[in-house]
């Protein structure tokens, strides 16, 4: 993810704050076991932003169902980030696009407005579930 993205909740200290969601990005069949660990340290009202694909293959559910189901965040601050791009072209600064998805639009518009660089540009959606299966 561009600077601007990584750099803002740095700031913000231990516990993020609604201004600037949690990047999760691990394997997803090892998100549940990672969220046990990492929920005491989620901090009211934080957005979460998924960065996987995949199913849990033991449940059948997906990245942002794990997410709610073992953290108690509510679905609208739930986000998937996906696009048809690679991890090597956003870190040297080549032109790439992604699409955030929430149910929420104005959270989706807010992560899309801190993330938008020159060369990265972030599309917003209310598809999660497309996002999460099918996005390239």
């Amino acid at each position: 993810m561009p600077p601007s993205c990584q750099d803002a909740d740095r700031a913000e200290g231990h516990h993020t704050t609604a201004r600037f969601p949690r990047r999760l990005s691990v394997p997803a069949q090892f998100l549940r076991a990672g969220l046990t660990t990492w929920t005491p340290h989620i901090g009211p009202g934080t957005m979460i932003v998924s960065l996987m694909k995949g199913i849990e293959r033991d449940t059948g559910k997906r990245a942002s169902e794990v997410i709610a189901e073992v953290t108690g965040v509510s679905a609208d601050r739930i986000a998937v980030l996906s696009g048809p791009n690679l991890a090597r072209e956003i870190m040297t600064g080549q032109p790439a696009t992604a699409t955030i998805a929430c149910p929420d639009e104005d959270a989706a518009r807010r992560f899309q407005a801190a993330c938008h660089t020159p060369y990265f540009r972030p599309y917003t959606s209310t598809d999660v579930i497309g996002r999460e299966l099918v996005a390239r």
